[in-house]
């Protein structure tokens, strides 16, 4: 049985596709990380009230399909409010 996405989130893969094939580096660097900010990746499962974009860890799992092979990403959700407000009160 397959995975039937949206046409959101065919453009987010063919748009993480895209990002990732033009990457030479295969570590994060922080004109990588700004790239990605941009294009509001790192916001991803963060509410926009924390100026995230809030669009599921569905899109998440796109984005690092694509990031994976290439730079070995993972993610770690931030959970909990103490742990929110001590990560990104920075």
């Amino acid at each position: 049985m397959g995975l039937i996405r949206s046409g959101d989130q065919l453009i987010l893969r063919d748009m993480s596709k895209s990002f990732w094939d033009k990457q030479d580096a295969v570590r994060f660097s922080r004109d990588l990380w700004k790239e990605m900010g941009e294009l509001g990746w790192i916001g991803i499962l963060f509410p926009e009230s924390l100026g995230g974009t809030e669009i599921g860890y569905g899109e998440l799992g796109i984005v690092l399909a694509e990031c994976r092979p290439r730079v070995g990403a993972g993610a770690v959700p931030f959970d909990g409010a103490a742990r929110r407000k001590r990560h990104l009160a920075r």
